[in-house]
């Protein structure tokens, strides 16, 4: 396994799954000025959100096809906001780099907008999930108020 080996993210897209709850304004990967890929979403929210589920899911591509690798996860991100979801530490170590990018850096409810700018796939993060060489998509279902509301799919390459 080459774990140390840089995550290349090349692209993301995000769908709406049921419109009463979220719009997608900016979906996007930037890589302006040759420097290093970041994400930046920005969702508007249509109603308050009081719970937040996610169904984490990893995909590695085999042939031309993209097959379920090594991960498929669910999680309650606002317990895990409370830090009495603490007890996983995956998460808990993603939640802590994530936050420095987002406005998602406290428990539910959220209302308005949910905003990650200029999030990148630092290295150092991915050290502690190796991972070979390939193309892998890491998919993010939210349930949100107990209703599937919006995917956000990233896809990346390990070089």
């Amino acid at each position: 396994m080459d774990k140390f080996r840089p995550m290349n993210l090349t692209k993301t897209e995000c769908k709406v799954l049921d419109p009463t709850f979220v719009n997608f304004k900016i979906c996007d990967v930037d890589r302006q000025n040759n420097r290093k890929p970041v994400i930046n979403i920005h969702a508007d929210l249509l109603q308050k959100i009081n719970s937040i589920v996610i169904n984490a899911k990893l995909y590695r591509k085999a042939g031309k096809k993209l097959q379920p690798y090594l991960y498929n996860d669910l999680f309650d991100f606002c317990n895990l906001a409370r830090k009495k979801g603490s007890r996983n530490h995956f998460w808990s170590t993603y939640y802590e780099k994530f936050t420095k990018y987002t406005n998602m850096n406290h428990t539910c409810p959220y209302e308005k907008n949910i905003i990650i700018r200029n999030m990148t796939f630092d290295d150092e993060a991915f050290q502690i999930f190796p991972m070979p060489r390939g193309k892998y998509m890491i998919e993010w279902n939210y349930v949100m108020n107990g209703i599937r509301a919006c995917q956000v799919q990233m896809f990346c390459d390990r070089l």
